[in-house]
């Protein structure tokens, strides 16, 4: 997938992003436990899949994530809401322990599309992160999102995906139309040491609203 920097970087567009975390290390292997990687180092590239107009989204005034729990997997993290760096990519927390919201999209509140929240699966300094579990995801699983104003919005999982990453359907992913849905997003699968340095794919967990 290209990286070109030639990006819309504009709040009046809603934009999808497609992670490709460059740099993640392997997850459960020894040398993840004595390498690790940096969050510097990855990036997730942002591409343009659909976009809504700036009044539209004044219009929909909603409340950003604060919390992302899932119980069965043991995540509870907060969340952080992100946007676009300067150089046409996605931001992400570095800390995985921390994960972000993209905030160009859909929020908890929304009357329709995906609330899309990812983040990185380890970092050099603090190892492996809360979303590395996303993999052993199940459909029926609770998740809960608290939001800043104190409300809690429950999901209940019905899919979970392995992607190669040129191969997800960003337009499926980060629709802003539709029910309301969490998408939760990490990289995962196979790790290509001697390539392209990073994951080959991604776990996309989708969970259906229903209160």
């Amino acid at each position: 997938m290209s990286r070109s920097k030639g990006l819309a970087r504009t709040i009046g567009f809603t934009m999808a992003s497609l992670l490709l975390l460059s740099g993640c290390s392997a997850l459960g292997s020894s040398e993840v436990r004595e390498r690790g990687v940096s969050a510097r180092d990855t990036k997730i590239v942002l591409s343009n899949v659909e976009t809504v107009s700036t009044l539209e989204l004044l219009q929909q005034k909603t409340t950003p994530p604060a919390r992302v729990r899932m119980p069965d997997l043991g995540i509870d993290m907060r969340v952080e809401a992100h946007g676009i760096e300067g150089d046409g990519y996605m931001s992400l927390p570095e800390s995985p322990f921390v994960a972000g919201w993209y905030a160009y999209g859909s929020a908890p509140d929304s009357r329709t599309g995906a609330t899309v929240i990812a983040a990185h699966v380890d970092s050099l300094p603090e190892g492996i992160g809360p979303f590395a579990g996303l993999r052993e995801s199940r459909e029926g699983m609770a998740i809960t999102v608290t939001d800043d104003a104190g409300e809690v919005h429950d999901y209940r999982v019905v899919s979970v995906e392995r992607i190669d990453k040129d191969e997800v359907p960003l337009d499926r992913v980060f629709t802003a139309t539709g029910d309301p849905h969490l998408v939760l997003m990490t990289c995962g699968g196979e790790y290509d040491w001697r390539g392209a340095g990073q994951y080959l794919d991604n776990y996309i967990v989708t969970a259906e609203k229903v209160a």
